[in-house]
């Protein structure tokens, strides 16, 4: 299967990644905590699964940066200038301009538009890393990378988002070697498949859902103990289990959930959107609604809307993305 094909369990894993992200956001508390276990760290190794050092180095930046950084600037760029018009009417354009300059001078990142801009600066470190023949200094160097980025979001405050894309860099690189040695991994494992399949299952699970134990705030990096890495490590591990088990026959669940990791980047947009401008607390006040059907509300908005935008052939060509016909033709 050429690389540049849609990976089915991979669209599958970020599905679930996405709708836990939006869940996560409404319902916040304990559900924010569950997820953030998993849903970055599976974002990140699928988007470096499809990492290869083949492409010339300019042209993939640019193409990067085109799919990444452009979507976000637009929705930042709307965002800005309703809130500053709003916020501060009495200051008229030097509001809009004071915002975008916060934002693109990356002093700071507004809500999860964060984790583009980190997963720009992530995929083109690994990209330069991969492009090293040897495989003692990739490793030195993705460790280099992560420890890089812990150490220096404990003494600067700002640029968080940079801290953030170095370390990230070993969940990408996990990516690109799940992708460079799949069937190695799997041969080697053989009879143990399931027995392996089942221990990492229950560490993750057990990581996911245990209140007291420590969860990574990204933005922040903070990694505080061993079981900070591991534990994301293994989460990641278990939803690409489920997904690739789910999606080997095909069904409604799995058709779906791969359907919105298809479109997952716009869904995410379209959800920082909603998240900003719409007073949901207001409005399920004044519509005396209950507190499920302002998530099941929220979670429709997003998931059409998001699905809907990635369907436009214009907008994909904009940000330099395949449209359905290009796809299928591959």
């Amino acid at each position: 299967m050429s690389e540049r094909k849609r990976i089915d369990y991979l669209d599958f894993a970020k599905g679930i990644a996405i709708i836990s992200v939006m869940l996560g956001h409404i319902i916040d508390g304990y559900c924010w905590q569950i997820v953030s276990s998993y849903e970055n760290f599976v974002f990140f190794a699928a988007s470096g699964y499809f990492i290869n050092s083949k492409n010339k180095l300019v042209p993939y930046i640019l193409k990067k940066a085109r799919a990444l950084l452009l979507p976000v600037a637009f929705a930042q760029f709307v965002f800005l200038t309703i809130f500053a018009c709003i916020s501060f009417p009495e200051h008229g354009i030097k509001a809009v301009v004071f915002s975008l300059k916060t934002f693109f001078t990356f002093k700071a990142a507004l809500g999860v538009t964060w984790f583009f801009i980190a997963l720009f600066l992530a995929t083109i470190l690994v990209r330069l890393i991969i492009a090293i023949k040897s495989k003692l200094v990739r490793s030195l160097l993705v460790l280099l990378c992560f420890i890089s980025g812990v150490v220096a979001s404990l003494f600067f405050s700002s640029p968080q988002v940079v801290y953030a894309g170095l370390c990230a860099v070993p969940f990408l690189y996990m990516g690109y070697l799940l992708r460079e040695y799949k069937d190695g991994i799997m041969t080697h494992l053989g009879k143990y498949k399931v027995l392996i399949s089942i221990v990492i299952s229950a560490i993750s699970l057990f990581y996911i859902l245990t209140p007291f134990i420590h969860k990574v705030d990204f933005i922040r990096c903070d990694f505080e103990t061993p079981l900070d890495i591991i534990g994301p490590i293994m989460s990641v591990a278990f939803i690409f289990i489920i997904s690739l088990l789910i999606t080997r026959k095909s069904n409604i669940i799995s058709t779906i959930f791969t359907e919105i990791g298809k479109s997952s980047l716009y869904i995410l947009i379209v959800h920082f959107c909603e998240m900003n401008t719409i007073p949901w607390a207001a409005v399920q006040t004044k519509l005396s609604l209950p507190f499920i059907a302002i998530i099941f509300i929220r979670l429709l908005l997003s998931l059409t809307l998001g699905y809907g935008l990635s369907k436009i052939s214009l907008i994909r060509k904009l940000f330099g993305q395949k449209t359905d016909a290009q796809l299928q033709k591959q």
